[in-house]
Formats: C-alpha cells, sequence, structure tokens
C-alpha cells in the first residue's frame, strides 16, 4: 500500500510542472547517500561471468532481494523529492508536523486501549498468536520506536518560540 501511495506521489509530482521550475530538488546534496546506496544495489546485480554450469551470477548472495531492496531505494529517493518540493515552506512542515502528532496520539490511545483490553488482535480483525501486538503494529518495540520519534517531533512544536506560555 505505501509503495502504491508512493508512485501515486511520484506520479504527480513528476507533472507538476511548478516542482521542476521553481526547486532544483534532484541537485540536492541530501540526496547523494540514497544515490550512492542505489549504486551499490546496481552494482552488486550486475552479471559476472564465472565458471559455473550457468555461466553468469551477481557479487550479490541473495540477488531477489538486494533487487528488491534496490527498488525500494528508488522509490524512497522520488518520495524525499517530492516531499522535499512540496514541504518547502514552514506552513506546510508545520501542518505535517501537526498531523503526525495528532496521528501519533490516536494510535497511543488505541494502543493503551488495547492493552487495557488485553487482547492479542491487531485493529480487532486479524489475531496474532506469535508475536506481541501493540497499537497497529505487530511488534511493542516497533510502537515504541514510533512513539519516541512523535514525541520528539510533538515537544519541538510545543518549543517553538510561537506559542503562548501558557499553551506550553
Amino acid at each position: 500500500i505505501i509503495t502504491l501511495l508512493i508512485s501515486a506521489l511520484s506520479i504527480i509530482y513528476l507533472f507538476d510542472r511548478r516542482s521542476f521550475s521553481s526547486n532544483k530538488v534532484w541537485l540536492d546534496q541530501l540526496n547523494y547517500p540514497l544515490v550512492a546506496l542505489i549504486l551499490i544495489g546496481v552494482i552488486q546485480l550486475l552479471p559476472i561471468f564465472t565458471a559455473d554450469r550457468y555461466g553468469l551470477s551477481t557479487i550479490s548472495f541473495d540477488p531477489f532481494n538486494t533487487r528488491l531492496f534496490t527498488c525500494r531505494l528508488v522509490i524512497f529517493l522520488i518520495f524525499f523529492g517530492a516531499a522535499k518540493a512540496y514541504l518547502n515552506d514552514l506552513t506546510s512542515l508545520k501542518r505535517m508536523a501537526v498531523s503526525i502528532v495528532i496521528f501519533g496520539s490516536i494510535a497511543a490511545f488505541y494502543g493503551i486501549l488495547q492493552y487495557l483490553s488485553d487482547t492479542s488482535w491487531i485493529y480487532g480483525i486479524r489475531e496474532v498468536r506469535l508475536a506481541i501486538p501493540f497499537g497497529p503494529f505487530i511488534n511493542l518495540h516497533h510502537f515504541a520506536a514510533f512513539m519516541e520519534m512523535t514525541f520528539g517531533l510533538a515537544i519541538a512544536l510545543v518549543m517553538d518560540s510561537q506559542i503562548r506560555r501558557e499553551w506550553r
């Protein structure tokens, strides 16, 4: 689902003329690590000649997963470029941060309700027997990591200088 949503966003981004005319998104230094990882994946997938009976092989021990991860990195690069193009002013960044904090708050409330009801069902739809679900996550450690990131974003929003002291 995430790949489909990012693909739709990237199609919108690629056909939006404003994104190419107003921003030099692809020439940014923040893209270099992602591009380097993509190049490493492509180099690992290059066919090399070996002496075995199949004739061709790759450097990667697991070419399927290397190809899958390289495709994901390309999708993440496109999403990162679209995010930098569309979240380019302070109001849109704050709006995105507030929506992430609201989503995190709702997920935390649901996780607490799920914990108090002592259930092993995710959203009341799917029972997970070999995991410890918490909130919308299969593993409670993933939920904890998401809450840590959301909490840091919430603290940053609270410490903003435009918020009155009483609201802090």
